[in-house]
This record gives C-alpha cells, structure tokens and sequence, in this order.
C-alpha cells in the first residue's frame, strides 16, 4: 500500500470501504469532532490522546461512535477538536486505517500532514474513510449516525447471537435488543447510578420462544384473554432455558444465595419507556420469583403481556399497531430483588401542573408495587429543583428523612440530566440505602405556556401582608386596579402598559402583574434598579429590567403630564394637599357618624356603604402618587445618591430617616406609653396588669375605683386611636373591636422593664439624624449640598407621608367593617351563617346579590363554609413568591444554606440575640427586651414592639413594608423576606440579625 496516497482514496470512495474492510479492527483508529451535540455542554476533558468523553449524554453521537469503535475492537479513538491533536496521535499509533468524522476541508489538512508524516518516516499512508459532517459549527454539528456506524463497522465479524445478555451490558442504544426498560436501566448502571444487578432476556429469545411454539399464526387468530394460556402451555427452547437458568445461577452466587435468590421479573418491550409513549403498566411484573422453574414461568408470563387486551389497546391508541410495528418484541429484565423499607416514584417535573421547576417524590411503606398500580394514597413531597427545598408535603404518613429526599432529589436529577429531560423514576429504599428501579420520560407533561401571566406576591406582601378575605379584596382590589392603576396610568400617558389585570387573589394572598411592574420599572433610572427594587421580579426577569434602556422622553411625558392633568400630584404639592385634606376626611368622618347603622334598612346601608366607599377612593386618588411614585423615587435616589458621593453601605441612610416628626404612628406608640405609665403609677393597677392574663385584664380592673379609673384613660386611648389593626383587611378586629390586643402591649411595656422610653429614644434619634446630616453636608460642597438638603427634605416628608396616609385611611376601612358587621349580625338572624364575621367570606357583589335579589339560603351557609376551610388552610403556609400562570415557584431561596436563612436586609446593622417567635399581637407581651422578634409581618400596630426589640426578623415584605420603616426609624438591624422564618426558628435560640447582607445566622 505504499503507493496509496489520499487523493486517490478521496476519490474512490468504494474502494477506501474495500480497502478498510481488509484491515483488522485492531490495526485501525477512529478520529472524531468535539462534541456533536453541544460543545458548550460536552463533559470532555483533555487526556493524553485528545479529548476523553465523558458519555455526557447516552443520545450523543460521539459517545455512540465512540462505543461502537471500542466494542468492534478499534486500536484507539481520538477526540479532537482541530488537526495538530489528531496528526499527533496518528503519529503515536502509526495505524494502517483511519475513519474520521470531520469536514471536508478540516480532513484534507490533516491528511496532507499525514502523508507528509508518512514519508519522513518511511511510513506507509493509511487508508482513509472519511464521513463528512452533515452540518459543521462550533456549537451545533451533525452527522448521519448510521452511515458512520456503517462504515465503523465494515470487515467487523458480527458477534454470534446470545440470548441473555448481563445488565451492565446493554445501553441505552440497545433498545432493540433489551427493550427500553433494560436499555435504559443498563445505561443508568454505566453511569454509576445505584441500580440493581441483574440480567435481560434479549428480543432474540423471545423471536426463538415464538417462532419455536408456532406462536405467530395462533396470536393473529385468537382472542387476547387466550394468549396467556398459550403461552404458559409453550415450552422454552432448551438452549435459551440454559442460558437463562444459568444467568440466574450466576446472580444469585454473586448475591451469596444458595437456595435461589429472590429476583424481580419484569417486561421490557421495544416500545416502552419512549418520549412520546411509556407502555407504563401495560405489562406484567412479577415481584420475589425463586427458582429456576419459577422464574421460566414468569418469563413466559412477562412475554405473553406484550397480547394482552390492554397493552394491544394501547398500542392501537399511540398509533402503534401492525402498520407502523409490525414485529413488536419483548425482552425480559431479572433483577435481584430489593427488600425495600420504603418505595415509590419521582418525578423531575410536576407533572400535573408542568412546572419544570419541582420533583414530586411519592413514597409507601414497603415494595412499591401497590403505589404504581394506585392501590394506596402515599405521602407526597414537593421539592425545588433549584436549593432542594421542601416546599408541600400532603397526605399520608411522612416516610422520608430530609437527608433521604435530599438524596432522592440528587439522583433523580442526575438521572433527569444524563436523560436530557423531564423522567418519571421507581425507586426502593432499603437498609443498604437507594436502588434506582425503573427511569422512563414523562409523557404527559403540560407544557408551561409562554403567554401564561408572570404574578409577584412581594409587592403583595408590601401592601397586604396577609390572607385577605374575599370581601375586602373584591373592594378594595377594584379600587386599586382601576384608581390607583388604571387612571394614573391614562394621567401619564402610559396607558399602553395597562389593559391587564393587575391584581389576583391566589390561595388568599395577593400577587400584582409582575408583567406591569416590569414595564413600569423600564421608566425607572437605572441607577435607581437596586435589587430591593427588583426583588419583585423572578431572577431572570430582574436581570433583563436592569439592563433595559432607560425610556426617558417617556418619562419626562409623565412629569409633563402630571403637571398639566393632575397637579396635585406634583411632588412639591403632593405632601401638602395630604396635609389639608386630613380636616375635611375628620369632618365628613364625624358626619357620617352620625348614621345610626342598627336601624337602617338594608338598602339605606348599602347606600351609607357608597359613601364610605367613595371617601376611600378619593383618598387613594390623593395619595397615590406620593405613595408609589415620590416616596418610593426619593427613597431610591438618596440611597444612590450616599452610596456614590459618600460611599455610604446604607448606615448614614438609616439615620438620615430617623427620628422624623409628625408621624401618627410615632404618636401612637408614645399615647400607648404614657398609658402605661399612668398604669405604673397606680400600684393597684400595675399589679393587675403584672399578674392577670390579657384577657382577663379589662374584667379585674373594672372591680375595683382605681381600676375604673383607668378605665376612662384606657377609653379614650381607643376613642384616639381604636381603628388600628393587625392588617388593613376590614375582616382583622381593630383596636376598638378587641382592645385586648391594646391590652397585651401594655402589659408587654409594664413586664419587660423597658428602659429607654419613646420620648428619649426618639431625642437619641433626632439626635444621630442630625449629626448624620452634618456628617454628609461635610463632605458635600456648592451645588451637590443644595441638591442633598433638598433630596433629604422631601424624602423626609414622604416618608411621614407613607405613615400618615395609612393612619387615615384605617379609619376609612374600620367604617367599612363597621357597616359589613351589621349586615353579618342581620345575615345570622335570617340563618346565612353562623357567625357575625362570616360576612367577609362573601364577595361585595355576593352581598349585594342576598340583600337586593334574594339567594339560595341553604347555598350561602355551603359557600361560606367551605371557603372558610379553605383560608384556614391559606394561612397555614405561605405561597410560591411567583407564579407563571398556575405554576408557582421560588425566585430566591430563603431556607438555610448551611447555618444561614436569607433574606432582604432592610434596617444596617447586626445583632446577637435570643429570638422570639410571636404569631399574634396578643403574644406582644412575651417579646423581652433585647430579644429578636420573629414574625410573619408588621403592621402599625406592632410599632409598640420595635421599642424593645434588638432587632426584627420577618417572613414578608421588603425595603419599603412597614416593618422595614419602622425598624430603621428605630436604629435597629432587620431582615425581611425570610421565608418560613416562624417555623425554622423557636423562642430563646441565640441568632445574628445582619440587615446589612439580609442574613439571619442560627446558632447550633
């Protein structure tokens, strides 16, 4: 052959094919691309001859042609991404033939240099075939498999066929031979995944059983209930029993059994196990067979289950009959059995909801065979795929620890990856850990739609919170989608960004169109995108905003038309029209007083309610503009402004905005004080209150003259300030429906000594704003000071603003329940419900439905009912920060990674200290001073706490909640956002508040 050279052989292909075939496999090399698949995924790593892969991907064609070189005997494979790796390693194995999957132009290089090789050395040039590439780019190549399998191949002898072939033999390009349960159960083992030893029975045996028994003719003849006795009643060929009771003999010395060894039987059919179609219980398996004779039985059982009425049907109905299959076959998988303790299935995706974002693990007690089959409920865990989070549990008994759903959840995410997509898994736990049973693709997933609405929960958690109830939202979420959104948005011009809803009540929590908040925040400067800001939008979402041009000619519009169309909404007038709106709000308050709701006819009510309702609107329309646009803008830009020209890390900001005058809120807190000092000074009093539960309070004082005393002090203090609440839903009591709640934080300041009273902790404050405002004035000069004093101006007067609006507006709502109360107490009388304040399960239109048209009285009692349950469920857990249509997931992990919780921090500083876990207001009194208190949100009511509180610590709200206000207006280290918070921490563990990095340390 020394006179070949390669052009001759790139021009007669035919005879390079008979030249090749001529070579020994050993004496040949097969030369191959980077990764045809996807070079940017392709495992390959550098090793002495190219690249190694890594069979990233059983689908792969480099890990195909790689593996049918190696078993025809092929003297090397080459991995190599360019020319100079390939001559090197021809020069190092000096082969008589090359095949090579390259481009043209890629090829003709390299055998120049081959050639040239050959002649330094005296050596003969080799055959050369050569498989172009179909397609050739860096990151997508492709190649006709078969055709190279083909040449691979040529001169290679074909092994004799076997009947039997061990487990870690088959692949997952063995589907022909093993079926598709074994081939990818042999795949999963090659990849050292934790499946159990065993052998298949190939295709072949089950062709020789039939053609051997005539079985051919009698299935196309008889009905499908008489295949099985066929099929019983045949013998096995007695050389394919031989190998097939000579593997079980094998695997059961291997597993150290003498006596037969337990194995699982189970069909394999071509068909299975496929994207498009899984066969999943169509036919039989066969669980603890021992024996010899046993096992050939449940072989043939396990055969005869590819003609059962039930797998033909399927067939027929995945289009797969005789036109398209003619020949369906059958392989049998025989494992060693697993004695498990705990079973069942996964799924890497939900595969009711397709959210590619979670596992479902289902797991029973014992083998799992009675789950599959839907014989029993098992206990069901929801995971993320993103921190391996448990997010649900439902039903049933728990089963797994959280080291074994965190192993379940890797391995079938291994299994998922090495798969390339979503897989329904069999799984059995026992004493000697996981066994991986069965990994097939899920078939019937929902595919998420593209179109489907983006929703938040953390400007819910801003506004509400909490769970609201279906009246208030069907109120006041129409009030906020048509006058806080839809008409500012026609104000400004924007009015392209509307025609969508912007709100929806799921699982009784609030989510705003994060599609809206989106669009809106492109008109926001980008300096200004702070991830406080951002934090509405999931991860990806946020990443795109902050980059997104700046759309200023739009909002330099907006600010022209604010002017022109709605000048109370400047931000030079804004706070001021507050201002003197508040005596005509009082006034119109006092007026409508007067209405004596108890005998009023229901028509009258629903007309008094009109008016209350529109008090509301004009409100919102008054306020809407300092409270999202000036308030939260100021904000940001005084933060942006510190940072650059300070290099503030957010603890000059924190004291910048403390210990500003005005606040109701502030005003509360030091009227609730001076109350309890007025207890103090009364020993009587004091004593009452030191050694009687809340509820019992109000009762002993009224039984003695000192007590009654102050009594009226206590009366006037919910005359003052009684239409505060725990929430802003009008279904929460105020302070004047349940004064208990004023109560527990009374006796809260009288027990835990509180040393630092609000009048002098607000002079410390007043105090360090000052010194902080001289402090940045210093480093400040000419134009840069002028534009700071007045940036720290108004952000001063919106940020009063905030608070003072929220203190009218609850009077405003404590109307609205007052006049909802009333219609509840008449609804009891005719039977509607059972309590009074069932009435807020109903919707405003419900409501107006029984008084004006009247209604089923036997269906309301039914609706409220059951939506009762239903919210008593809501605010158990918390729902997914986001949902994509009605997929819910998580932007952010807020779960301890390691010995952290995470969250946003929104009040600088840090602190170690016991924590306190309070759920309600009525636990206010537990909080000790110094201690961290832990909830799930605050509210104005609260603010009493943040007095002896180290630091705050809550599942909800973020820069701008009321929690995050307060708690630097306190000078005290906060974080929020942290999910699930109440349930990971417990009273007196020792943790580290860190407002400054939003992380929440736990103590061991």
């Amino acid at each position: 052959m020394a006179d070949t050279t390669h052009e001759s052989l790139m021009e007669s292909t035919s005879t390079a094919a008979e030249q090749l075939a001529q070579i020994p496999p050993a004496q040949r090399i097969l030369l191959l691309p980077h990764c045809l698949r996807d070079s940017k995924k392709c495992q390959a790593t550098y090793g002495p001859d190219g690249l190694e892969c890594k069979a990233c991907k059983p689908t792969c064609p480099i890990n195909r042609l790689r593996r049918a070189a190696e078993e025809a005997g092929y003297g090397g494979v080459c991995v190599a991404p360019g020319g100079s790796l390939a001559v090197e390693y021809v020069r190092k194995h000096r082969p008589r033939a090359i095949v090579a999957v390259a481009c043209q132009k890629e090829l003709e290089m390299g055998l120049e240099e081959v050639t040239k090789l050959g002649q330094d050395l005296g050596w003969d040039a080799p055959v050369a075939m050569v498989i172009p590439l179909l397609k050739d780019g860096c990151v997508d190549t492709q190649v006709d498999v078969e055709k190279a399998l083909e040449t691979i191949r040529l001169g290679v002898p074909r092994p004799a066929p076997r009947y039997v072939l061990a487990l870690d033999q088959v692949s997952a390009t063995d589907r022909a031979l093993a079926g598709g349960k074994a081939a990818n159960l042999g795949e999963l083992r090659h990849a050292g995944l934790p499946v159990p030893p065993g052998f298949v029975i190939s295709t072949a045996g089950y062709r020789t059983f039939v053609q051997a028994n005539g079985l051919a003719e009698l299935i196309a003849s008889v009905p499908a209930d008489e295949i099985a006795a066929l099929f019983a009643a045949a013998e096995i060929p007695a050389d394919l029993a031989e190998e097939i009771t000579v593997a079980y003999r094998e695997l059961s010395a291997t597993a150290g059994s003498d006596d037969g060894l337990a194995v699982a039987v189970r069909s394999s059919a071509t068909a299975e196990d496929q994207a498009d179609a899984s066969f999943a219980g169509q036919q039989d398996t066969m669980l603890d067979v021992r024996g010899e004779a046993a096992l050939l039985q449940a072989v043939k059982r396990c055969w005869a289950s590819l003609w059962s009425a039930r797998a033909m049907a399927y067939r027929q109905q995945r289009e797969q009959d005789e036109k398209e299959q003619p020949d369906p076959a059958m392989a049998v998988l025989v494992q060693q059995m697993v004695p498990a303790i705990t079973a069942g299935v996964i799924f890497t995706a939900n595969p009711v909801t397709g959210d590619r974002g979670q596992v479902i693990i289902e797991a029973t007690p014992g083998l799992g065979e009675a789950l599959v089959s839907g014989q029993i409920t098992p206990h069901r865990y929801v995971v993320t795929k993103e921190d391996s989070r448990l997010v649900d549990q439902e039903t049933g008994q728990p089963l797994l620890s959280a080291e074994q759903i965190r192993r379940l959840t890797e391995v079938a995410l291994r299994i998922e990856s090495h798969f390339d997509g979503p897989q329904d898994i069999e799984w059995a736990w026992a004493d000697d850990g996981l066994h991986v049973l069965q990994a097939r693709p899920i078939t019937t997933l929902p595919s998420p739609s593209a179109d489907a609405i983006l929703w938040s929960r953390v400007w819910g958690d801003e506004y509400w919170a909490d769970v609201v109830s279906p009246l208030f939202y069907s109120i006041f979420g129409q009030i906020l989608s048509k006058n806080m959104l839809a008409e500012a948005l026609e104000v400004t011009g924007l009015s392209d960004i509307g025609g969508r809803p912007l709100l929806r009540l799921y699982r009784g929590h609030v989510y705003f169109n994060a599609g809206i908040l989106r669009d809106l925040f492109e008109h926001v400067p980008p300096f200004m995108r702070t991830d406080a800001l951002l934090s509405a939008l999931p991860p990806e979402d946020a990443a795109m905003v902050r980059v997104a041009p700046f759309r200023l000619l739009r909002r330099l519009l907006v600010e022209v038309r604010l002017c022109l169309l709605d000048r109370d909404g400047l931000i030079f007038r804004n706070y001021r029209r507050l201002e003197e709106y508040v005596p005509q709000l009082l006034a119109r308050l006092e007026e409508l007083d007067r209405f004596d709701l108890s005998h009023a006819s229901n028509e009258d009510l629903l007309a008094y309610f009109g008016q209350i309702e529109r008090l509301g609107v004009k409100h919102l329309r008054l306020i809407r503009w300092g409270l999202v646009l000036h308030n939260m803008s100021l904000y940001q830009l005084l933060r942006y402004v510190l940072r650059r020209w300070c290099g503030d890390d957010g603890t000059l900001l924190a004291k910048l905005l403390t210990g500003l005058p005005g606040s109701k809120t502030i005003e509360t807190n030091k009227a609730l004080w001076n109350l309890s000092r007025a207890a103090l000074s009364n020993p009587v009093v004091a004593e009452i209150f030191r050694q009687t539960d809340p509820q019992e309070i109000l009762g002993r004082l009224a039984g003695s003259a000192e007590g009654r005393r102050f009594l009226l002090q206590f009366t006037r203090f919910i005359t003052d300030y009684g239409h505060r609440s725990i929430t802003r839903d009008i279904s929460s009591p105020a302070w004047e429906d349940d004064p208990t709640m004023v109560v527990s934080l009374l006796k809260g300041y009288i027990t835990s000594g509180v040393e630092v009273d609000p009048y002098t902790l607000e002079a410390h404050q007043v105090r360090e704003r000052e010194e902080a405002t001289r402090q940045v004035l210093a480093m400040l000069n000419g134009p840069r000071r002028a534009f700071f004093r007045l940036l720290l101006s108004y952000t001063h007067r919106y940020m009063v603003f905030r608070e003072n609006q929220r203190f009218y507006l609850d009077m405003i709502f404590l109307r609205w329940r007052r006049v909802f109360l009333e219609i509840g107490r008449r609804f009891l009388e005719r039977g509607l419900v059972t309590t009074i304040e069932d009435v807020f399960y109903l919707r405003l239109d419900e409501i107006v439905q029984v008084i004006r048209q009247g209604w089923d009285d036997a269906s309301v009692p039914d609706l409220v009912a059951a939506r009762k349950e239903e919210y008593a469920a809501y605010g158990a857990t918390l729902p997914p920060t986001f949902l994509r249509g009605e997929i819910g997931f998580e932007g952010t992990s807020f779960l301890p990674a390691g010995a952290f919780l995470r969250g946003v921090g929104v009040s600088p500083g840090r602190i170690t200290a016991p924590a306190r876990v309070i759920s309600s207001l009525a636990q206010s009194y537990q909080l000790q001073r110094g201690e961290i208190l832990v909830t799930v949100n605050t509210d104005p009511a609260w603010t009493p706490l943040f007095i002896s509180a180290g630091g705050v610590v809550l599942e909800t709200g973020g820069m701008l909640s009321h929690g995050a206000i307060v708690s630097r207006e306190y000078g005290i280290p906060a974080v929020t956002g942290v999910r699930d918070a109440t349930r990971h921490l417990r009273d007196g563990q020792i943790i580290t508040v860190d407002g400054n990095r939003g992380i929440v340390s736990l103590s061991s």
